[in-house]
């Protein structure tokens, strides 16, 4: 007997506690325990370990050693900076002389207001100019006197008149006609007479038609019909005093027939001096004030004193002023500049234009170079003192704004220059020069320096390029911003080189630049190759310190092993660079010049990698039990490394790469490893079950260290062949069948090495009394639990990506027939572990076999008055006993096989007791029942609502047969009856939905319950069996209501013959006086047979007509009437058929009100032949006939005429 862990009424309380876990669910893998994993340096582990996939660094890497020089603000030698006129002509003494005595002038005569320089004396302009310029005293001091002694320069005023808005309307058309006029006017203030008074030397509310300087007036251009109107017209006025004169204009709108406008215009030729002039302006005035409605219409005007002028001119909009009480609305934009007047302009700006330039160049070159300026990344900004210089002399000078930009971009493109500057400035710059150039170039000599400067930055440029990595680091996003820049100073010098066939760029400009790419990544990777190796031996050194056996059973590093450390790191850094690093640069070089950047980079980057891993790899060699964990490791940390470089790659170019075919350098490698892998495996799995405990790992798990180990052994292949991800789709089925068939062997052997355990601990002797311990509980559980992780391959494996690769390569035969093998390897295990825990659990059934033999005995011996539940007390308490200690102990699975084996143990009891006690049973119905309600009870109690086994294989074959069986032997003969009537009125309902043999019958039947009466009228039949020899036949209806023991007191009725017919109409009605409550009886049937009239075998005592017969006849001697009395015979010939109507499905029956019998539906029944053998309802004829001493079961069959 099992041992008793705990009491509980049934099986029911027994699952219920765990109805809601579902340990299928939940496979539980932990760590291998210390002695597994130690046995072999802990093999898998180290493998697992590792997290270098798709680029991702990994936990066990050392961060690369910073190149020193990459945290310089620059990698230019300062030290070779070039001379000073590397790239313009030396000047002569005479040009250097006028170049140096223009800086004088211009610091001489510094024109408007200057806020930021006003603090800055002339000396010490002066000085700066001598001192950068490396003028001696002697010659300073001589051409200051010059420039001093000699007579200022005249000067002008430039005014553009841009344009006006939101002005006054003067016309009937809400528009007006404006124009300007503007001139020189003495600068308005207050005398101080003798007598006191106040004078002015003109009224602030003057026109300039009432007041005008010794310049001439000039007036615009007249727009018409706008309150908007743009001129965009430059004029030039001689200024006499800067500090006592003013600009006005004034806004007029225009008159056709009378306008100020013309008056100037007429008159302005009639003006020959200065005494002219007055007459002039004094003729316009009058003309002005005369009283006259055609008269021009005053708009406003503007007045600026000269000396409010800055340095850098004025260019903004000022709001128009009245005159009186005039209304006035809107604003003139103005653009003003102070300048010397040249005599000869053209020369005069090449003149100045080269001095500019040369004062940029020195000053810069000073600032910069001499200076030994540490500032990096240098905005361009002179000190005051030259750029106040510079700035008046382009003011003065009336420099254009290209020769401005010219000279700049010249000194900045010096080489000392260049490496310190912020290439925003120069991108500035060659912006404004590209965008002015067909405005109007600069002279030829300005334009041959700009050629040789521009030439020189490209040059300076593709040494940047060649060495980027370095001059512009790409983690640095002021660097990456430098190089952005740059390139779109390459990109307008190509556009300016192009427009003038300066042929700057002898070769393709694009290819240029990619070479520089390439050079500079060649570059970068051999320097982070040394930097790695330095980063190895720095990991090395310190896990040295830390632990002086770092190098645990392997040994000393090999040089192999080293080498593969060493390219894991390049690699590593390699990802980080085309994933992180580049990411910014590919878009400037897609932008600029179109280029694929991190195509390039990653193009050089695969070459090298293809190059050092084929080498590295060929000398490790082969991979062998005894090979070094360090070196088998490192190569897998290769491969990962090589696929993470390899996917970073974008997929628009990653088939081109040199490592597209990566994994085929690894694969002889990979092969290896999983033959060591699996021989690893099985050694694991021996020695999991050598050191396992065989006790339960905790509270929660029904295994053991055992099942850990191996599972987590299979966990760890699968993980090498996740991390592995191989690209290849036919490689990838043929490794994956591989994996699969390795851990399919390993869950075998695993499940056999415990069956070999249970052998060795006794568990199959047949001596002693039978005990189910814990670990035999475990040991099913341990295989089991191995067992459901096979059933998971297919998803942790991904058979589905597998094959569709297959799919599309070989068709979906080829995909299909892979898949079935991969399938076929798992069911082959499955069924194999299936197998042994079901010679288990067999072998617990068949120890438990005698005492359930013990238990059910008395279920057949007991008296046949015997109560049920007195007589299986026993056998219940026994199962709910013992089926307590194996449900504590097993795994719902396992479980579940007990409970099947079990029930099919006490089901063959039962059955054997049914067969051997046949006679008994038959002899003694209640012996019968109690049989049959055993069964009930038993197959409740393992089936328990649900939450034990399933009903159907409660319901099993053997199971049903035997309850069929037992039905009968415990089923009284009336309930026999009603059952074979029951069973042949399904037969009819099934009949009736095909065509019949025997033809059909139909009829109409109702139920009146006020009368209680049944009626019946039987109306044709069709296409019924010809019985007689002439091919037809002479048919009648005889109509029972059966069973008799429901109805005794009916009687049969039936139809007239029809003669020599095979569709006969009857049309006959029927009435049987019967109770409602024997119409609802169970098996209550209105049976009818047709037969064939044989006046040989008919019982019929009906009358002979004896018509026709002469009257002489009947007087003949020996004339008589014979009566024969017959017996009423089914015989073969006569037996038409039979139909089956069931009252509970008559109309009426159920209380519904029933119509008139001639209203009713027809009802057609197909005619059944007699009961045979095949039949349903023969089982109750059958035991029907084995009860020969009832009299009853002998009546029903004689009735029947069944033998």
């Amino acid at each position: 007997m099992i041992r008793r862990r705990g009491r509980s009424q049934s099986i029911y309380h027994i699952v219920e506690k765990d109805a809601d876990v579902d340990e299928d669910e939940h496979i539980d893998i932990q760590e291998s325990s210390e002695k597994v994993a130690a046995m072999d340096g802990k093999f898998f582990e180290q493998f697992i370990a590792l997290r270098f996939a798709d680029g991702e660094a990994g936990q066990d890497t050392f961060k690369p050693i910073q190149d020193s020089s990459a945290n310089n603000n620059s990698a230019i030698d300062f030290t070779q900076c070039r001379g000073i006129y590397k790239d313009i002509s030396r000047p002569t003494h005479k040009e250097a002389e006028f170049f140096y005595k223009s800086a004088l002038i211009t610091i001489n005569q510094r024109l408007g207001v200057n806020y930021e320089m006003k603090d800055l004396p002339n000396a010490q302009l002066f000085k700066y100019a001598q001192e950068t310029l490396n003028v001696n005293p002697q010659e300073h001091e001589a051409l200051l006197e010059r420039v001093s002694n000699s007579l200022p320069p005249a000067l002008i005023m430039v005014v553009d008149v841009i344009s006006a808005k939101g002005l006054l309307a003067k016309d009937s058309n809400g528009l007006s006609d404006p124009f300007c006029v503007l001139g020189i006017v003495a600068l308005w203030r207050e005398n101080t007479s003798e007598g006191g008074k106040h004078k002015m030397s003109h009224s602030r509310h003057d026109l300039l038609l009432d007041h005008a300087s010794k310049d001439s007036l000039c007036v615009t251009e007249v727009k018409e019909k706008t309150l908007c109107p743009t001129w965009r017209e430059q004029f030039r006025f001689d200024v006499g005093d800067v500090n006592n004169e003013q600009l006005q204009v004034e806004v007029w709108d225009h008159d056709e027939d009378s306008s100020v406008g013309q008056l100037i215009k007429k008159n302005a030729c009639d003006v020959s001096n200065l005494k002219g002039m007055g007459r002039f302006f004094k003729e316009i005035a009058q003309s002005a004030k005369k009283d006259g409605k055609n008269l021009d219409d005053f708009l406003g005007w503007v007045t600026i004193p000269l000396n409010t002028i800055s340095s850098q001119g004025l260019d903004c909009s000022f709001p128009l002023q009245s005159r009186g009480k005039s209304k006035v609305e809107g604003e003139l934009k103005l653009k003003l500049q102070l300048a010397l007047k040249k005599d000869a302009p053209k020369a005069s700006t090449e003149a100045m234009g080269a001095a500019h330039q040369y004062l940029w160049y020195n000053f810069t070159h000073h600032e910069v170079c001499d200076n030994a300026m540490t500032e990096y990344r240098w905005s361009g900004q002179l000190p005051p003192a030259p750029r106040a210089v510079l700035h008046q002399l382009a003011q003065q000078q009336q420099l254009p704004e290209i020769y401005q930009l010219a000279s700049q971009w010249i000194a900045y493109s010096q080489q000392c220059v260049l490496p310190r500057l912020d290439l925003n400035v120069m991108l500035s710059i060659i912006t404004g020069i590209t965008n002015l150039w067909d405005k109007g170039p600069p002279d030829e000599q300005m334009v041959t320096y700009l050629h040789k400067s521009c030439s020189e930055f490209v040059e300076h440029s593709m040494r940047m390029l060649q060495k980027q990595h370095e001059a512009f680091p790409f983690r640095d996003t002021q660097a990456v911003l430098q190089l952005h820049l740059l390139l779109r100073c390459m990109v307008l010098i190509k556009q300016l080189s192009e427009k003038l066939s300066w042929g700057i760029f002898k070769e393709n400009v694009k290819d240029l630049i990619t070479d520089a790419i390439k050079t500079s990544t060649k570059d970068w990777c051999e320097k982070q190759i040394l930097l790695c190796e330095e980063v190895h031996e720095a990991k090395k050194n310190i896990l040295f310190q830390d632990d002086e056996d770092f190098e645990g059973d392997d040994g000393e590093e090999t040089e192999e092993s080293k080498k593969v450390a060493i390219l894991v790191n390049l690699i590593e850094n390699m990802i980080n660079h085309v994933k992180v690093q580049i990411r910014q640069p590919s878009i400037i070089y897609k932008k600029a010049f179109d280029i694929d950047f991190t195509m390039l980079i990653h193009t050089e980057l695969a070459e090298k990698i293809m190059a050092e891993i084929k080498d590295v790899v060929s000398r490790v060699g082969k991979l062998s039990r005894n090979d070094s964990h360090q070196t088998a490791i490192a190569l897998f940390s290769l491969f990962l490394a090589v696929r993470g470089f390899h996917t970073a790659a974008d997929r628009s170019y990653r088939s081109d790469l040199e490592t597209k075919n990566y994994h085929m350098v690894f694969k002889k490698s990979v092969e290896q490893w999983f033959e060591l892998a699996r021989s690893k495996a099985r050694a694991r799995i021996q020695k999991a079950v050598e050191v396992d405990e065989v006790r339960l790992v905790d509270s929660m798990v029904k295994h053991s260290s055992s099942a850990v180990d191996a599972t987590t052994t299979f966990v760890q292949i699968k993980e090498f062949w996740t991390k592995l991800n191989w690209p290849d789709k036919n490689g990838a089925y043929v490794f994956v069948a591989k994996v699969t068939d390795d851990i399919r062997q390993g869950a075998v052997d695993y499940a056999n090495i415990i069956h070999r355990k249970l052998n060795e601990n006794k568990f199959y002797d047949d001596e002693g009394r039978f005990d189910v311990t814990d670990q035999l509980c475990i040991a099913v559980n341990n295989i089991e639990q191995v067992r459901r992780y096979l059933s998971s391959l297919p998803v942790q494996l991904d058979f589905e990506r597998v094959l569709d690769g297959l799919l599309i390569e070989h068709g979906s035969v080829g995909s299909e027939q892979c898949g079935l093998t991969l399938h076929t390897m798992l069911a082959s295990a499955d069924e194999d572990m299936l197998n042994v825990i079901g010679k288990v659990v067999r072998h617990v059934g068949q120890k438990m076999e005698p005492d359930f033999r013990k238990y059910t005995a008395p279920l057949m011996s007991a008296p046949p008055e015997s109560n049920l539940d007195d007589v299986i007390t026993p056998l219940m308490e026994y199962l709910d006993s013992n089926l307590i200690t194996l449900h504590s102990c097993l795994l719902k699975a396992n479980f579940q096989r007990i409970l099947e084996e079990l029930w099919l143990v006490v089901l063959n009891i039962l059955k054997e007791m049914v067969n051997s006690g046949y006679k008994t049973l038959n002899q003694h119905p209640l012996i019968g029942q109690r049989m049959h309600d055993a069964y009930d009870v038993i197959g409740n109690f393992f089936h328990a609502e649900g939450k034990g086994l399933p009903m159907k294989v409660i319901e099993c074959q053997a199971f049903k047969e035997a309850m069929g069986k037992l039905g009968k032997f415990g089923t009284s003969t009336k309930r026999l009856i009603e059952d074979y009537l029951m069973a042949r009125g399904m037969q009819q309902e099934a009949a009736n939905q095909s065509d019949s043999p025997l033809g059909t019958l139909t009829i109409k039947c109702n139920y009146k319950q006020s009368q209680q009466k049944l009626r019946v009228r039987v109306m044709n039949a069709t296409q019924i069996r010809p019985m007689d020899d002439n091919g037809l036949s002479d048919p009648y209806v005889i109509v029972y209501l059966q069973p008799h023991h429901v109805f005794p007191q009916t009687h049969f009725q039936k139809t007239q013959v029809i003669k020599k017919t095979l569709h006969p109409l009857f049309d006959e009605t029927f009435e049987f006086n019967v109770p409602h409550n024997q119409v609802l009886s169970y098996g209550a049937t209105v049976h009818f047979v047709l037969m064939d009239y044989d006046f040989l075998t008919n019982d019929s005592l009906s009358d002979t007509p004896c018509s026709n017969v002469p009257h002489n006849q009947v007087l003949s001697y020996g004339a008589t009437v014979h009566f024969v009395l017959m017996d009423y015979d089914f015989l073969k010939n006569d037996f038409g058929g039979e139909a089956y109507l069931q009252i509970n499905d008559v109309p009426g029956v159920h209380g519904k009100k029933s119509k008139n019998l001639g209203e009713e539906s027809p009802i057609l029944l197909h005619l059944l032949p007699g009961v045979t053998k095949e039949d349903e309802a023969w089982m109750y004829v059958q035991t029907l006939k084995e009860r020969s001493s009832d009299k009853e079961a002998a009546e029903f069959l004689k009735l029947h005429k069944i033998k």
